[in-house]
């Protein structure tokens, strides 16, 4: 608590093995596997010359090799004519944080370039503060979404594609109920300006375009109980969509959409724990979410556009006991149902839209067998 500066360096190097198609039969698109290679470096400081104060400064970068591994000859990035390419990174950050009785106030900078897709800025600022049983907290962020190589390589042919931005305020509002009990709110807004959207051009086929706005707006409620035997947590959010609106090539949504593409409109949780012995615990979770929209090919034509479909309600029961011997801290023993209702899931998301979705498991039976040792 007595240290003023803290220092953290860190380096990194990935390496990612060819990725292979599932979503297409195009033998050109087939034989067109990458293999990316990334080396990374971060140094940061964090200055507190006061308990009220403190300040933290840093520097990120990266190197990317990008290498098509081809089944078929002549193919090679649009970006240069090669079959590898290379991508520069560099970011300068820092952030101010003001702590005491009138709360806590934070502010953020973030500047970064690249140089293949420009350069970007992504500043933010939040307040928190607690009145006894009660505490909120206000926030705003604006957040970039630069183009990946894949991104540039499929952009239009005039290089044109820009970075996305997210910008979002929210405001939270929580109450804690007795020793073990809270119950917290939270709206959000978030405008994206200029979203990075995969289409499939008739002309020039499938690229990735800039969209002019798009975002969502909603609502997140948290009920929690903690006891020494005893876990409950309740969840409950909603979203409406901001209606996106096009660009050349997009196809034309549906005017009955009710929810963001990829995502359920309504959610809903609820987890329970019980210690019915000190060495047993029994849990359940269930998950339960709205109807998901999203635009998927359902032509074998190649020009032909995606479709809006409709993917069902569903609900997912877990259950799970857990046993541990002697009333063990170390050593616990699990069984555990998951989808017990064996209801069919399918993985969809607003960043995989279009992509053909991968349906998720079943119900299935998994044994952990757990130990810790350092306490």
């Amino acid at each position: 608590a007595s240290r003023k500066v803290d220092v953290l360096l860190r380096f990194n190097h990935d390496a990612q093995i060819p990725w292979y198609r599932l979503d297409t039969t195009d033998p050109a698109q087939l034989a067109a596997n990458t293999a990316n290679q990334r080396t990374s470096a971060l140094a940061m400081m964090s200055y507190r010359p006061t308990p009220w104060l403190t300040f933290n400064l840093g520097t990120e970068s990266w190197f990317q090799r990008t290498v098509h591994t081809t089944r078929m000859p002549g193919i090679a990035f649009a970006l240069n004519g090669k079959d590898a390419i290379i991508m520069k990174d560099g970011a300068l950050f820092g952030e101010v944080e003001l702590a005491g009785k009138p709360g806590m106030l934070s502010g953020g900078y973030r500047i970064e370039g690249n140089d293949l897709s420009g350069q970007f800025a992504s500043p933010r600022l939040a307040y928190a503060k607690i009145f006894g049983p009660v505490n909120i907290k206000f926030a705003w962020s604006s957040a970039f979404k630069q183009p990946t190589v894949m991104n540039l390589n499929y952009g239009p042919p005039d290089g044109s594609l820009k970075a996305e931005y997210a910008t979002t305020k929210e405001a939270e509002l929580g109450f804690r109920l007795g020793k073990s009990t809270s119950l917290t709110a939270n709206a959000y807004d978030t405008r994206i300006k200029d979203p990075i959207s995969y289409v499939n051009d008739p002309l020039t086929g499938n690229r990735y375009y800039n969209r002019d706005a798009a975002g969502s707006t909603g609502i997140d409620a948290r009920f929690s109980v903690e006891t020494k035997r005893t876990t409950l947590l309740a969840g409950f959010g909603m979203n409406d969509p901001i209606k996106a609106t096009g660009n050349t090539g997009e196809p034309v949504l549906d005017s009955t959409i009710t929810g963001v593409l990829g995502l359920p409109a309504t959610r809903a949780y609820l987890v329970l724990a019980e210690d019915v012995l000190p060495s047993l615990t029994l849990r359940g979770k269930a998950m339960w979410s709205s109807e998901v929209t999203s635009l998927q090919y359902t032509s074998a034509d190649p020009k032909a556009q995606p479709t809006t479909v409709v993917w069902p309600t569903v609900l997912v029961l877990n259950a799970g006991i857990t046993w541990r011997p002697a009333n063990s801290n170390r050593l616990s023993i699990a069984v555990d149902c998951r989808n017990l209702l064996d209801n069919q899931r399918t993985l969809l998301s607003p960043t995989t839209d279009v992509l053909t979705p991968y349906a998720l498991n079943g119900r299935s039976y998994v044994a952990t067998i757990s130990y810790k040792f350092v306490q």
